[in-house]
């Protein structure tokens, strides 16, 4: 994990323990099996905790992106791939 995002988590830990604001969102069914298929397979206590990960990614990427930046993926078999998240 980067410095930066070390120390956003760190802020954000703060943060919570101050306030909160609540956010409600329309998700369409598709939407809403994969955000609780995600919840499953992570292990996440809640829907929150699933959107925050999500958020922290989401972040990452567009960081990187800004630095015009390559994220590859590296498969078991010793393959690579560009990722490509924004076209």
């Amino acid at each position: 994990m980067t410095e930066v995002m070390e120390k956003r988590e760190s802020l954000e830990r703060n943060a919570d323990r101050r306030s909160k604001t609540r956010v409600q969102m329309d998700l369409l069914p598709g939407s809403m099996q994969r955000l609780e298929a995600l919840k499953d397979r992570l292990e996440a206590s809640s829907y929150a905790e699933v959107m925050k990960e999500a958020l922290k990614l989401l972040e990452f990427f567009v960081n990187e992106d800004d630095l015009d930046s390559k994220v590859f993926i590296k498969r078991k078999d010793g393959t690579s791939q560009d990722l490509k998240i924004f076209i």
